[in-house]
């Protein structure tokens, strides 16, 4: 709301719901950022149609062959931000399974976004810091802890754009010192190594 027309929501308020409705659907099919928090809006309380949507707009993301410049990149860092709120308090409490899947989704996503944005600014990295936060208020009571650590192992050894080590950091109850070895047996530990150091492991 534009603080220079403080009686603007109030005014709008009075208009027909049918023309602002056809104002909305005018507006989306102009421009695609208004498309999503749209599909947001209409998905709202349904998990479904929001894990629709979510999927819908990472798939849109990823399809783009648009680069992002610095200047526009702090707006599509709110575009990212907006995404991971509709998972935070549309999911995350009534499916927190689908939350997860969802939250892997987006922090795979990082090869396709972080390749055309300009993140000088680190905005980006920070929404994708806020999933792996996220991603672990969802894990807690989801799945056991051997498959969650693995999934969590397997995001990490991936993580060419420096986006996902966030996950160990916010979910240490997950390693074990058994699990840690198993992965520096297996070798996965080159990718590692470096970023468990201050991570206290729970009990074997």
């Amino acid at each position: 709301m534009s603080n220079s027309d403080p009686t603007l929501f109030e005014r709008l308020a009075k208009v027909e719901p049918a023309k602002l409705a056809r104002l909305l659907v005018e507006l989306a099919a102009q421009d695609q950022t208004i498309l999503e928090q749209v599909q947001f809006l209409l998905a709202s309380g349904d998990t479904t149609a929001i894990a629709k949507a979510v999927r819908s707009t990472l798939r849109a993301w990823k399809r783009s062959p648009r680069f992002i410049h610095y200047q526009e990149a702090f707006a599509f860092g709110e575009q990212l931000d907006r995404l991971l709120d509709s998972v935070e308090d549309g999911l995350l409490g009534p499916d927190p399974a689908l939350a997860l899947d969802l939250l892997e989704e987006f922090l795979q996503s990082d090869r396709w976004i972080l390749e055309r944005v300009d993140d000088s600014a680190g905005c980006i990295g920070t929404a994708y810091r806020r999933a792996c936060q996220l991603f672990a208020r969802a894990a807690a009571g989801v799945a056991s802890p051997a498959a969650l650590a693995e999934r969590i192992a397997l995001l990490v050894e991936k993580d060419d754009y420096g986006v996902r080590h966030s996950l160990l950091e916010h979910s240490p109850n997950f390693w074990t010192m058994k699990r840690l070895h198993g992965w520096w047996i297996a070798g996965e530990s080159k990718r590692l190594k470096g970023r468990v150091r201050g991570v206290t492991a729970c009990p074997c």
